[in-house]
């Protein structure tokens, strides 16, 4: 099931060009490609666009604009960056092209995940190498220091506006920014005395009102909306070597251990002929690897399965459960979910992982239909009655089945026959793996 975008473009009455300047002697180093709305806030409409609409636009833009001479600077949500279909689609459509890319939000990249954050950088990195420039935007004394410390890799920051109206702050904050990054514009120069507080500094580059600049009054055509729809259904079908994959874990060194080993799995065992990417949600993921820490939000596959949206179907999903226990629970289901048992003590990942590719690949080339999703042992939680469920919980509570039919009200050996229901719904043969079983996943 696809997206139904609505198209926003009534709103667009033209372009802004905002030069981007050498303070010392007023040169323009390239234009920022701004929109010219009416009665709209930039930032409430930009948000409510898809990201496949805004790279669409934005190519749009960069085919109107025909500036062949001239540095163009583009903003670029940080959620184009986490995804790697649009990556690669920006470096097909602009390559050869003087662009600059300036990465947005960047205050919420102190939200995300480790695996997430790890994408960005990616993303970053992608379009570094081919060719175009990553800039930072925005960038206050509350990001300086998460960008260092978490080695995002730019070739410079745009300082935030709010930063120059406090002159004490700005001066010690351009102090702080030049040793790390040499390649500083100051975003907000709007007066004469703002322009007097940035040539005091060694700052080099400035943007603002105080610089006129370039209104196109351009209609945005119909088509553009058109093309951003097949643009997204296109890159839905783009899906057959690409891995998505989901890490659930408080422990970062275990998070950065399994990025590694992914990417690694896919340069060297499939040639760089893998796309691995990295997801938010573990219901958009084909694999999900998690530990003892998260295991409660996992181990029902009931949840993982259900989502109608996903693209694949509810076979197409494997699950890596990281622990140290070898005498965890087992629990299996070979006609929908892969479930791989790792224990630290001896832990190959990434042949897991390999395993885990391998067989998701072979499984979309030979299983192109909607297949019946089967029930694994973890949906027969759903199955167990009420009674099932109490003569369970009470086991496990340490009540024993004979005071359990007097609480019950009924025979020791109806009770048995719960208990032996309750086995054979969870596919475990011993008491004691009965009682671990329930003590670990029952509510």
């Amino acid at each position: 099931m696809t997206k139904k975008m609505t198209s926003p473009l009534e709103h667009i009455t033209g372009l802004r060009l905002q030069p981007l300047v050498v303070v010392e002697n007023g040169n323009v180093i390239g234009y920022e490609v701004l929109t010219s709305l009416k009665d709209l806030d930039p930032e409430v409409f930009f948000s409510s666009l898809t990201d496949e609409l805004l790279v669409s636009y934005t190519f749009w833009q960069i085919a109107v604009i025909k500036a062949n001479s001239v540095c163009l600077w583009m903003n670029l949500p940080f959620t184009v960056f986490l995804n790697t279909d649009l990556i690669s689609a920006i470096i097909s459509h602009c390559d050869g092209k003087k662009i600059t890319f300036e990465l947005q939000d960047t205050i919420k990249l102190l939200h995300l995940k480790l695996p997430q954050l790890h994408q960005v950088k990616t993303g970053i990195k992608r379009l570094r190498e081919a060719g175009f420039e990553v800039w930072m935007d925005d960038v206050d004394e509350s990001m300086l220091s998460f960008i260092y410390l978490n080695k995002i890799e730019c070739d410079g920051i745009k300082i935030d506006k709010k930063v120059i109206r406090n002159k004490k702050l700005f001066n010690d904050f351009i102090n702080e920014v030049l040793p790390i990054y040499r390649a500083v514009l100051v975003e907000g120069i709007e007066t004469t005395d703002d322009f007097s507080i940035l040539s005091k500094t060694e700052a080099r580059m400035g943007q603002g009102f105080f610089w006129p600049e370039i209104v196109l009054e351009i209609d945005v055509p119909e088509e553009i909306y058109l093309r951003a729809y097949e643009f997204y259904i296109a890159l839905l079908t783009r899906s057959h070597n690409k891995i998505s994959i989901f890490i659930d874990s408080t422990n970062n060194f275990l998070i950065n251990g399994m990025i590694n080993a992914s990417e690694l799995v896919g340069r060297v065992d499939f040639c760089d002929n893998l796309d691995i990417q990295f997801v938010t949600y573990p219901l958009d993921a084909d694999i999900v690897i998690f530990d003892d820490s998260t295991i409660k939000s996992h181990f029902s596959c009931n949840k993982m399965i259900s989502n109608p949206y996903h693209r694949f179907n509810a076979s197409n999903k494997r699950f890596i459960h990281i622990h140290d226990d070898s005498n965890y629970p087992t629990f299996t289901c070979p006609h929908v979910l892969s479930y791989a048992k790792v224990e630290n003590k001896n832990l190959n990942i990434k042949e897991v992982i390999k395993n885990c590719i391998g067989s998701l690949l072979v499984q979309r080339s030979t299983h192109n239909k909607r297949r019946k999703a089967f029930c694994c042992n973890n949906c027969h939680l759903s199955k167990i009655t009420l009674k099932e469920n109490r003569v369970a919980m009470g086991l496990a509570n340490g009540a024993t089945i004979s005071s359990l039919s007097c609480q019950m009200s009924c025979s020791i050996k109806t009770v048995s026959r719960y208990k032996r229901s309750v086995m054979r719904k969870l596919n475990v043969t011993s008491n004691i793996s009965l009682l671990k079983y329930v003590r670990t996943y029952f509510n």
